[in-house]
């Protein structure tokens, strides 16, 4: 059984007060280190990651204890782990957007004899006490020593599941597509663990004391997340979020984190379905969001959905909205759909049509020439009239209405919005906004950097925060100068 160590990235234990001690070393090693995974992907920030390193040593196979080094601290004390078998395991975490150079060697010092027990790379060599590590190895070095140097890149993230609204008959193995992506300017896929569970619906809380399923994403960022309907019709709110603490030897400090009523839950428990209607306790977009709640709808009925639930469009463009419609979880074809603009709505009234292809789906259209928010209503139009009059009239956006679902009524709302020229202290104000949460995050890893007594790390902290002030300025004047 591999032995597990774990340490945080950025917070390891700095080495002072070595006095020179003369004593006798533990025997040689003589064989070679290997830590896996060297590179591969980029993984979102919070989250474990667990290095393995397999040392080779025919005269010592166990109890062998291979320490780690960040290169960003190259003063301070190293974690280790103790083989067992061959190998052994380090967990590691950053709360940082970074590229980690981790340098892990074979510890040649006897524990009991010299505390901290090794000479971490970049110290002075100290009387009596040897580096047990080669300080100049390369991340790209072929592995034939007793030191390896691997790189960890670590990025913020947001999660996202696709599609909102599904349908599924009894029995039927459903699938939805998770997707872990960077906020950065240029997105990129990130590797992370992904929790499901069920938390209302005929499926609820499929598996006890533990995620109903789950799924590791890919270098792209996407994974699947699936699971089997059961034999009852009703709608299934699936919510996922990032397992952060994807840890097998250690417990969160408090609660479940697999339950999203613990106090351990990682996800926001308070997210809806629909964002926009119950976007929940974390702020939803670019700054991050790691949960997420999708529909599925179990019938052997007829089912329709709308795609998007929630759409911002420009005044004078189209709705694109996609209708889906199911018989039994089977797309039925060539059944007309139609949708109109609620009352209340700056587009009340408008309607549009659409017939079912080979895959259930058509479009409805109508164009928004007015902005504000629109509420529309689809249904199957049974009577050919052009209009939903067969729909469920007490449905609306987030709330099922007097039939019970899934059923053959849908809801989508969709947000018209000026063109960008007459929008432009609306951005103005959301950059702002989103450059103060910048600034506020920053100041924070300032803080934590001159607590770490890294001359340079500290110095790259501030020049960030003095860098983002300055943007953050720039960005005031803006909006003053688009809202006036």
């Amino acid at each position: 059984m591999r032995k597990l160590a774990r340490i945080t990235a950025l917070s390891l234990v700095a080495l002072i007060g070595l006095v020179p001690i003369q004593a006798t070393p533990a025997a040689a090693f003589v064989g070679t280190l290997d830590v896996e995974p060297e590179l591969g992907g980029v993984r979102i920030t919070g989250s474990f990651h667990r290095l393995t390193a397999t040392v080779t040593d025919p005269e010592a196979p166990d109890d062998t204890i291979v320490a780690f080094d960040t290169d960003d601290n190259p003063t301070t004390a190293a974690e280790t782990c103790e083989t067992d078998g061959g190998t052994c395991q380090l967990a590691i975490s950053s709360s940082t957007a970074e590229v980690q150079t981790i340098r892990a060697y074979v510890q040649d010092h006897d524990p009991a004899t010299f505390p901290p027990t090794h000479t971490p790379c970049g110290l002075p060599e100290l009387p009596g006490l040897e580096p047990d590590c080669d300080a100049d190895e390369t991340q790209e070095e072929a592995d034939d020593d007793d030191t390896d140097v691997v790189e960890v890149e670590w990025a913020d993230g947001v999660l996202d599941v696709e599609p909102e609204g599904s349908a599924a008959a009894p029995g039927e193995e459903v699938e939805v597509t998770a997707t872990v992506m960077s906020t950065e300017e240029t997105p990129r896929g990130l590797l992370a663990n992904v929790d499901a569970e069920i938390t209302v619906g005929p499926n609820e809380n499929m598996v006890a004391d533990k995620a109903d399923f789950e799924c590791d994403t890919d270098q792209n960022g996407v994974c699947a997340l699936t699971y089997t309907a059961g034999a009852a019709d009703g709608v299934d709110e699936i919510q996922s979020w990032l397992d952060l603490n994807d840890d097998p030897d250690a417990e969160p400090e408090t609660g479940d984190e697999t339950d999203p009523e613990g106090d351990g839950f990682e996800g926001d428990a308070s997210e809806g379905p629909n964002e926009e209607v119950e976007p929940g306790d974390e702020p939803e977009g670019d700054d991050g969001d790691i949960t997420d709640v999708v529909e599925v709808s179990v019938s052997a009925g007829p089912v329709l959905i709308l795609a998007p639930q929630s759409a911002t469009k420009t005044v004078g463009t189209q709705s694109a909205l996609t209708a889906t419609l199911t018989l039994g979880g089977v797309p039925d074809s060539g059944e007309a759909i139609a949708a109109q603009v609620l009352p209340g709505g700056p587009n009340a009234g408008a309607t549009s049509t659409c017939t079912t292809g080979a895959n259930g789906q058509c479009t409805l259209n109508y164009t928004g020439a007015n902005p504000g928010t629109d509420k529309v209503r689809a249904t199957v139009d049974t009577d050919k009239n052009g209009l939903p009059n067969e729909a469920d009239s007490t449905e609306d956006v987030g709330v099922a209405g007097g039939t019970e679902e899934p059923d053959a009524t849908a809801l989508a709302q969709v947000t018209w919005t000026a063109p960008e020229e007459d929008n432009r202290c609306e951005n103005a104000k959301k950059k702002v906004k989103k450059l103060k949460k910048k600034v506020k995050k920053a100041k924070k890893a300032f803080k934590k950097a001159k607590a770490s007594d890294d001359d340079d790390r500290i110095a790259k902290k501030k020049k960030k925060v003095k860098k983002l002030k300055k943007k953050f300025k720039k960005a005031k004047n803006r909006k003053r100068n688009a809202c006036a």
